[in-house]
C-alpha cells in the first residue's frame, strides 16, 4: 500500500508497510509503480527499453539496482517501538513517595511518584502549574509512576499500565505528553496528524514553527521572541490537528542551555534565582523558564504560516533563506511522529507541501528576532 503525490518531474511516495517517505524521479518511479503490479525484473527491463529506448543491458542494470534499494529499505526496516500495556502479574506495587497536581485548561492531573528521581526527572516541567492537591482528588487524569527492576512503569487512570526500559525513558516522556495532550485539548490521539519535535511561536492566530536541531538555539530565539511580545505554543512538542492542519499549544517549561542563561537574563530577570537542574536527556545542567502561552482552549489552534529551521552561527548576521519543500521534508520527517495511516500521510503532504520552509543562520539575535516578526507580518 502507498499514497503518490506528484510534484512536477518528482513523485513523492509513501510506503505504508515502513512508514516512509521517498521522492522518485522517471524511470525509477515506472520501475517501483510495475514492481507493486506484480511484474518480474525481466518484464521491468523490456518495457524499460521499449519506453526509454534504453540498450538492454542498462536497462536490466538500472531495474535491478532499484529492486535491490528497495529490498535494502525493506530488510532494514524495525518496527517502532510502541508501549505495550504490562500484564497485570508483572506490573509492580505503585507507591507513593511524592504526589503533585497540575492544574490547566480547567482540567486536573494528579502525578503520584515512586521515588525522588522520577519526581525530578518528569515534574519540573510543570512546576509553573502546580496547585494544591485538593482533598478527595478526582482528576481528569491521574499518572501514577513507579521504578522496578530496570524498568519505569507509568499507571493511566488507575487502569492500563505501560512499561519502559531505563535506556528509553524518553519514550516515558512522549507517552506523558501524548496523554496531557488529550486531556487539555479533549481529543483522542486519532484526531492527531501527528508531533513535531520544535518549538512554536505565534504573534496572535499565525504561528511560525522551529523544527528541533540540537544546540541550533531555537529555545534561545523562541524566549527572545516571547521577550518581544510572542506566545511559546511549545518549547520541543508541537502538536497538529488532523482535521485542519492548526497547531495546538502545549504545556511545559522552554528548557534553556547554560550559554543562553546571560543573555537571557537580561530579559528575565528570575533566571538568575532559577535552580539549576540536571537535564534528563544531556550530560548538562538546564534551567527551566515559564512561559508565556495561550488559554488552553480546547477547540483553539494557530494557523501556521511557516517552518523555520534554525541554526545559531556566530560567524552570521543574520540570513533567512527560503528553500524547497521537497529539500525541507527530510529534515522535517526526522524530527516527526506521524501516524503510519494513509489518509494521514495524503493529510500530512498536502499540509506540508503548502508551507513555506526557510533556513535561519543568525549571530546576531536582534536581527533574528525582527527577521521572525517580520515573517509572521508578511506570510498568508
Amino acid at each position: 500500500e502507498y499514497t503518490e503525490k506528484p510534484i512536477g518531474d518528482i513523485r513523492l511516495l509513501w510506503l505504508k508497510p515502513v512508514n516512509r517517505y521517498l521522492q522518485l524521479e522517471e524511470p525509477a518511479f515506472q520501475v517501483f509503480k510495475q514492481l507493486t503490479e506484480g511484474l518480474t525484473e525481466a518484464q521491468i527491463s523490456r518495457n524499460l527499453q521499449d519506453i526509454y529506448q534504453l540498450p538492454g543491458k542498462e536497462a536490466q542494470h538500472f531495474v535491478s539496482e532499484i529492486v535491490h534499494n528497495f529490498q535494502t529499505l525493506f530488510q532494514n526496516y524495525r518496527e517502532p517501538y510502541n508501549p505495550r500495556p504490562t500484564v497485570d502479574a508483572t506490573a509492580p506495587v505503585f507507591t507513593s513517595h511524592t504526589e503533585k497536581c497540575m492544574g490547566i485548561s480547567g482540567k486536573t492531573i494528579f502525578f503520584c511518584f515512586g521515588d525522588k528521581a522520577l519526581e525530578e526527572y518528569l515534574f519540573p516541567l510543570f512546576t509553573y502549574l502546580e496547585i494544591p492537591s485538593p482533598d478527595s482528588p478526582s482528576p481528569d487524569l491521574q499518572l501514577e509512576f513507579q521504578r522496578h527492576q530496570r524498568k519505569v512503569y507509568m499507571r493511566v487512570n488507575k487502569g492500563q499500565v505501560y512499561a519502559w526500559p531505563f535506556d528509553q525513558l524518553h519514550r516515558l516522556k512522549g507517552e506523558l505528553f501524548m496523554q496531557i495532550l488529550n486531556v487539555i485539548h479533549d481529543k483522542i490521539e486519532g484526531e492527531w496528524m501527528g508531533v513535531i519535535h520544535a518549538a512554536s511561536i505565534s504573534s496572535g492566530q499565525k504561528a511560525v514553527m522551529f523544527p528541533a536541531q540540537s544546540g541550533g538555539g531555537k529555545s534561545t530565539l523562541a524566549s527572545l521572541l516571547m521577550a518581544s511580545g510572542c506566545q511559546v505554543l511549545s518549547d520541543d512538542f508541537s502538536p497538529v490537528a488532523l482535521k485542519n492542519g492548526q497547531i495546538h499549544a502545549f504545556p511545559g517549561t522552554i528548557s534553556l542551555k547554560p550559554g543562553s542563561i546571560p543573555l537571557l537574563s537580561r530579559y528575565f530577570p528570575e533566571l538568575h534565582k532559577t535552580r539549576e537542574r540536571k537535564s534528563p536527556s544531556k550530560n548538562q545542567t538546564v534551567k527551566y523558564l515559564k512561559p508565556q502561552q495561550p488559554d488552553y482552549l480546547s477547540e483553539k489552534g494557530f494557523q501556521l504560516s511557516a517552518i523555520v529551521f534554525v541554526q545559531y552561527n556566530s560567524q552570521k548576521n543574520c540570513e533567512l533563506t527560503r528553500i524547497p519543500n521537497l529539500d525541507a521534508l527530510n529534515d522535517f520527517l526526522k524530527e516527526s511522529w506521524i501516524p503510519d495511516e494513509a489518509r494521514v500521510a495524503e493529510s500530512f503532504l498536502e499540509w506540508f507541501l503548502g508551507l513555506p520552509c526557510y533556513r535561519l543562520h543568525y549571530g546576531d539575535n536582534e536581527k533574528a528576532v525582527r527577521a521572525i516578526l517580520k515573517l509572521l507580518e508578511d506570510v498568508a
